[in-house]
C-alpha cells in the first residue's frame, strides 16, 4: 500500500485553522454528506480490506505543529507523530506489545502513552522522555493505571491506580517534572473517577447502581474531610454521569436521562449548589467538552445511529460550520493550545 492510500485514515481527522473557518448555524453541509452516506454503499475487495490502517489518537504539540497518534501500520499499534501540515509521520515506539497515546506534555514534547504487557490487559502510564527513552510511572505486576488529566497550569497530572487495592482504583496526583506520585483520594466506596477540575481542586464521580441507575458525586480536595457529596439525589431510577468541567473551575457538567425522553446535559454550580439546563437536543446527547480556554464548546448527539458533532464559538454563540468532509462518522474534536487548529477523528469508508 502506496504512503498516500496509508495516510487515507489519517486524512479523516485533517487540522483545520480555526481562524480560516467561517460560522454558521447551518448544518447543510453535514446533512448533505448523510445524504450521500445513504444513498451509496461501496464495496471492496478483501485486499483493500486488509490494507486499511487504523489511526487513533490526536493530541497536539504544545506548538501545534504535530499530531500524537497511534497506528497498526507495522501490524501492531505504535506511536507516530504526524507533521500536521504535510502529514509526513515519525515513528517514536517499537514495543513488542500495541501502545496508544495518551498525550503530549503541555508545555514540551515529552509524550505520555499506556500499554499492557503480553496482553494481559493490566495497562500502565508511561511517559517517553525528549531523548526517546521510556519510563513506567505505574510499576507492578498486577497494576492498572489510567491517565486522568492535566492541571490547568500543566505542572501536575492525575492517574488512577489500583495499586493499593486490586479492587479499586485510587485517585493520584503526578508532578510533571519530577514524576513524584501523592495520593489525592483513597477510593473505598467503589467509586469511577469521571472529570477532574482544571484547578485540581474538584473530583467528579459516578457510581452505577444497576443498569438504569447510577449516581454522581462532587469531591472537593480543599476540604479536611474527603467525602464524596451527592449531586443526584432522585427517586426513580435515572442515569446521572459527570461529562466534565467548565474552563474557570466553576462548575460540572453531568449527562442525565432524568429530564425527558432523551439523555440531556445540565450545569451543576459548585458554589451555589444549583442545577440548570445546558444542553438538550431531539436525541440523546453522548458528549460535551470544552477547549481549554472555554471558547470552544463541542458536543455529540447520538441522530439515528450517527454522532452528530456540534462546536459552537462561545463568545458568539454560533457555530463553527465544517468543511466537506470525507464519507463518515466524526467522533470527536481536539484542540492546538492555541485554539487555532482542531483536528477530528472520523470512522472512514469510501476513499
Amino acid at each position: 500500500m502506496n504512503n498516500r492510500l496509508k495516510f487515507a485514515a489519517l486524512a479523516c481527522a485533517i487540522s483545520i485553522a480555526l481562524s480560516g473557518c467561517s460560522q454558521s448555524t447551518s448544518t447543510t453541509a453535514v446533512a448533505t454528506v448523510q445524504s450521500q452516506q445513504t444513498q451509496q454503499v461501496n464495496t471492496y475487495n478483501a485486499k483493500t480490506f486488509f490494507d486499511t490502517t487504523a489511526i487513533m489518537g490526536s493530541s497536539f504539540s504544545p506548538s501545534g505543529d504535530k499530531v500524537l497518534v497511534s497506528s497498526d501500520e507495522s501490524g501492531i499499534y505504535s506511536l507516530y507523530e504526524v507533521d500536521a501540515t504535510t502529514g509526513d509521520k515519525t515513528r517514536l515506539t517499537n514495543f513488542a506489545d500495541s501502545t496508544y497515546p495518551v498525550r503530549y506534555f503541555p508545555h514540551d514534547e515529552r509524550v505520555l502513552f499506556t500499554k499492557d504487557s503480553g496482553g494481559n490487559e493490566r495497562f500502565h502510564v508511561y511517559v517517553r522522555e525528549l531523548d526517546g527513552t521510556t519510563k513506567d510511572l505505574t510499576p507492578g505486576d498486577e497494576t492498572r493505571a489510567r491517565f486522568a488529566g492535566f492541571t490547568q497550569d500543566g505542572s501536575q497530572f492525575f492517574i488512577t491506580s489500583n495499586q493499593r487495592d486490586a479492587k479499586f482504583m485510587d485517585l493520584y496526583r503526578v508532578d510533571s517534572k519530577t514524576y513524584k506520585i501523592t495520593p489525592v483520594y483513597q477510593n473505598t466506596l467503589g467509586l469511577d473517577v469521571g472529570a477532574i477540575s482544571p484547578d485540581g481542586r474538584y473530583i467528579a464521580l459516578s457510581k452505577n447502581n444497576t443498569n438504569k441507575d447510577s449516581d454522581t458525586f462532587i469531591l472537593d480536595t480543599y476540604k479536611k474531610t474527603l467525602k464524596p457529596q451527592l449531586i443526584s439525589k432522585h427517586d426513580t431510577p435515572a442515569q446521572y454521569g459527570p461529562e466534565t468541567f467548565s474552563a474557570d473551575s466553576k462548575s460540572l457538567y453531568y449527562s442525565t436521562d432524568a429530564k425527558g425522553e432523551f439523555s440531556q446535559v445540565w450545569r451543576y454550580d459548585l458554589a451555589s449548589g444549583e442545577h440548570s439546563p445546558a444542553l438538550k437536543d431531539d436525541w440523546d446527547v453522548s458528549f460535551i467538552y470544552f477547549s481549554k480556554s472555554g471558547r470552544y464548546q463541542v458536543s455529540g448527539v447520538n441522530a439515528d445511529a450517527n454522532t452528530k458533532v456540534t462546536v459552537i464559538d462561545t463568545q458568539t454563540g454560533k457555530e463553527i460550520a465544517m468543511p466537506q468532509l470525507p464519507a463518515g462518522n466524526l467522533r470527536g474534536v481536539n484542540f492546538s493550545a492555541n485554539e487555532k487548529r482542531f483536528y477530528h477523528s472520523r470512522n472512514c469508508h469510501g476513499y
